[in-house]
């Protein structure tokens, strides 16, 4: 599987329910102090799918810029 096949798969990948509703609506309301945002969720996803399926990835095959 190519990389672009793999970055079209996990797009967005740490949205919660409801989509944006839910990073908009309920994470601003709930935890207010925090700067919460799907893509820094996704990151961390994608790492934890990495590490538990050991799956061979050279760091700069992930490369995010947000």
């Amino acid at each position: 599987m190519n990389n672009v096949t793999i970055a079209g798969l996990c797009h967005d990948l740490g949205h919660g329910p409801f989509s944006h509703v839910f990073e908009h609506g309920f994470m601003q309301i709930k935890y207010p102090s925090q700067n919460w945002h799907h893509e820094d969720m996704s990151i961390k996803m994608l790492y934890h799918l990495i590490d538990e399926n050991h799956i061979d990835k050279k760091s700069e095959d992930i490369v995010h810029d947000w």
